[in-house]
């Protein structure tokens, strides 16, 4: 239940309604409570002339300041999260790039171990078609030997066009 306002100053600070189950009795002390709440608000509490009014509202600044400060808080901490994810995300493509190289390197060496072997098989293959004088045979090994060379690992690696 409200109440019209009667013979109460009206202020820009505070505005009070009261409600009650007797709203006589509410009605005899809303002028009386208007005035003690207007005195407390008016009263002088420093040296320098400040009012408990005065107060209230620098108190209402800071708690705002504060809050803001306090909402403010967690976009920089969402930012500084954000770097944080951009730098392990540079670190992994880092780590990525430095895998794929170690892998290129690990693949070149068996590459060429397979040569090498390669090369033996058909250096043994070439000696018992030798010893076995048979043509074919060695014409055969000769063909892988220039296939090899033309293919060694050593020179598609060192080709500067295919890296």
């Amino acid at each position: 239940m409200r109440f019209e306002e009667e013979e109460v100053e009206r202020s820009t600070i505070l505005k009070v309604d009261v409600e009650g189950n007797d709203s006589a009795i509410w009605e005899k002390c809303k002028a009386s409570l208007m005035e003690i709440v207007t005195k407390i608000l008016e009263a002088q509490i420093h040296k320098d002339g400040k009012t408990t009014a005065d107060e209230i509202k620098r108190a209402s600044s800071n708690l705002l300041d504060f809050a803001n400060a306090k909402l403010e808080r967690p976009t920089i901490e969402n930012q500084k999260l954000l770097t944080e994810i951009d730098l392990m995300l540079a670190n992994e493509s880092k780590t990525r790039a430095e895998t794929r190289k170690i892998d290129a390197e690990a693949e070149a060496i068996e590459l060429g171990n397979l040569e090498k072997r390669f090369r033996i098989a058909i250096g043994a293959a070439t000696v018992l078609a030798g010893l076995e004088k048979n043509q074919e045979g060695l014409l055969f090994c000769k063909d892988l030997e220039s296939l090899i060379a033309g293919f060694s690992s050593k020179q598609l690696f060192d080709n500067k066009e295919i890296q």
